[in-house]
């Protein structure tokens, strides 16, 4: 990936992993109700869409190589990736505010 893609996806995978953690001590620290188990859903739906352009940062950070095929599919999961982060930012944002 080059120049302005790199600094986006670097920039996207900051925000999914600062997500995940505010989700993570909220569940360590609040008692369990429906709007926390809203929470862990969209945070495993976020992991989930994330996954391959996660697997390729591994693979980028520790160079290994990279396939194609990898890359392709690194690619294809920004989209999906940005759109399950936001979901999650405002659901978390909506949590903290007591929206």
């Amino acid at each position: 990936m080059q120049g302005s893609l790199e600094a986006h996806v670097e920039t996207l995978f900051r925000r999914q992993n600062q997500v995940s953690g505010q989700v993570m001590m909220l569940l360590m620290e609040e008692q369990s109700s429906s709007e926390l188990d809203q929470l862990e859903n969209a945070e495993q739906l976020m992991l989930s869409a994330c996954k391959p352009l996660n697997e390729y940062a591994v693979l980028e950070r520790d160079n290994q190589k990279i396939s194609l095929i990898q890359k392709q599919y690194a690619l294809d999961s920004i989209n999906p990736c940005e759109a399950q982060t936001k979901k999650l930012e405002i659901m978390l944002k909506n949590y903290l505010s007591g929206d």
